[in-house]
């Protein structure tokens, strides 16, 4: 499931989830958005994923921009917490272009 709102032309929410029934596991991701009047776009991100011997909680702020051809740069860093300790601290970088 996907779901999109747009609060104004530089506002938006975006929620995700999934169930796969034959492992009882699901995940959701929650990114509210804002892009100023340049080309970044700046979004604080929640997610939860979690099955029958797994839970994982994250929070992490993402940023995005146009590169070449009509992608998108995409950069987050954020923090994940697991049923076990310790949180953990991650990064990410990921080039998107829809098609």
């Amino acid at each position: 499931m996907q779901l999109k709102y747009q609060f104004s032309p530089q506002t938006d929410a975006d929620f995700m989830a999934n169930y796969a029934i034959g492992s009882s596991s699901y995940w959701s991701h929650l990114r509210l958005g804002y892009q100023p009047r340049w080309d970044w776009r700046l979004d604080p991100e929640f997610g939860l994923q979690a099955g029958q011997n797994y839970r994982i909680v994250k929070a992490s702020i993402f940023a995005a921009t146009p590169v070449l051809g009509g992608a998108m740069l995409e950069l987050n860093t954020g923090l994940q917490a697991n049923l076990n300790p310790p949180k953990k601290w991650y990064v990410g970088v990921g080039l998107s272009k829809n098609l």
